[in-house]
Formats: C-alpha cells, sequence, structure tokens
C-alpha cells in the first residue's frame, strides 16, 4: 500500500515538473500553465443520520494544465484535502477527520469572452488516497477505506493579474467508494454511531482562490 502511494506521488510530482520545464522553454504564445489554490471544503458524509453537520477543514492543490483544442484543456491536478463531518452523540460534539492525497484529471472548458475576465466550467473523475483518520483525538484509519474515488465537477473564472490569472473556484466533488473498512475487525467502542451498516460516502462542495501562470 505504502509503495503504491509512493509511485503516484512520484508521476505527479514527475508530470508537475514537466509542466514547469515546458513553461521554460514555451513561446509566448504559451498553451501550457500551472497554479495554485487554496481554499475551504464544506463536506459531509452521503448518509441518513440525523445527528451530524458539515465540516469545514482546509484545502491545497497545485495543477498543470494543457490545450487539446482552442478553448478545452486537460488538467492534472494533486490535492491535500481535509474532509468528514461534525457528529453530535450523547451531547458530545466531535469531528469524524478524513486526510487525503486527491488526484483529479479533469477536462477544463474555457468560455470565450473578451476582456480580463476568463469563465471556465470542467469535469472529470478523482482518485483519492488515505493520509490520515481521526474521531476527535482517537486514531481510525484501519476501519476506514484506503482509497476513494469521486468524480468532480466545477465552475470558475480567471481575472488578468500581472503575468497570469486570479482564480475564484467552486467545485463539487461526490465519492462513491464505501468509506468503512471494518470487515471481520472488532469495532471500538468509541467508535461513532454514524458508522453503521449503511454504506458512507464522502459529499464536498470546495470554495477557492488561486492564481494560474
Amino acid at each position: 500500500m505504502k509503495f503504491i502511494k509512493i509511485v503516484l506521488i512520484a508521476v505527479v510530482v514527475i508530470l508537475l515538473s514537466a509542466k514547469l520545464f515546458a513553461l521554460e522553454k514555451a513561446p509566448v504564445e504559451k498553451n501550457t500553465h500551472w497554479g495554485f489554490r487554496l481554499g475551504l471544503n464544506i463536506s459531509n458524509f452521503d448518509v441518513e443520520y440525523d445527528d451530524k453537520s458539515n465540516l469545514y477543514s482546509p484545502v491545497f492543490s497545485i495543477y498543470g494544465a494543457d490545450d487539446i483544442f482552442p478553448f478545452l484543456y486537460y488538467q492534472l491536478e494533486a490535492c491535500i484535502s481535509k474532509k468528514g463531518v461534525q457528529v453530535i452523540e450523547k451531547n458530545d460534539e466531535d469531528n469524524v477527520s478524513l486526510t487525503y492525497l486527491e488526484l483529479p484529471v479533469t477536462l477544463k472548458y474555457l468560455i470565450p469572452l473578451e476582456g480580463t475576465i476568463s469563465p471556465y466550467i470542467y469535469a472529470g473523475p478523482a482518485v483519492a488516497l488515505l493520509f490520515s483518520a481521526s474521531y476527535g483525538s482517537t486514531d481510525i484509519k484501519d476501519h476506514v477505506n484506503k482509497f476513494d474515488v469521486s468524480v468532480v465537477f466545477g465552475i470558475g473564472t480567471g481575472i488578468s493579474a500581472g503575468k497570469g490569472k486570479f482564480l475564484l473556484d467552486l467545485r463539487f466533488i461526490k465519492g462513491f467508494q464505501n468509506l468503512e473498512d471494518i470487515g471481520t475487525k472488532d469495532v471500538p467502542s468509541h467508535f461513532p454511531e454514524i458508522i453503521g451498516d449503511e454504506k458512507i460516502t464522502n459529499i464536498t462542495y470546495s470554495f477557492s482562490v488561486g492564481y494560474e501562470f
């Protein structure tokens, strides 16, 4: 499992490094871009459970993008993303917090407009690797699936600023992988009641700002 994580991280680093190198060699009218985002995740579990509420947590990502056709790009991204839910049990509030390395691969369409504003839409799949999982101060990583598979839909706009663009971005991320990985292991007594017999998946809205070079 650790080997797979290392290989995937290495692939992402190599791809993004190649894009940085391409920027140095590209002509003035370059169609290769890279950038970063910093923002806020509003996450929850997609499961019927009364005593839960949204968890607010940070997200950071870097990405590289190349054009396929005019106004159409493919984008490779690496995100450090925290997801989860706030649960209320026995009058106590605590967080189920899951930290992932998330790797979206999306198609991005730039809506052609004149002027300094460049709106866009994008969509595609994402694979996430679990780094840590906790319920309050208790480590529950052994009981959470180590991978998540999701689909990403997003909209945003770029605003010309200096040599690049200032970004405003909003995305929706729907997970499909069951988060539970209990199997034959004994469920610890401190485990939140939200982890039951139903399938539990991540659902996240992400608001961010960034800069594209």
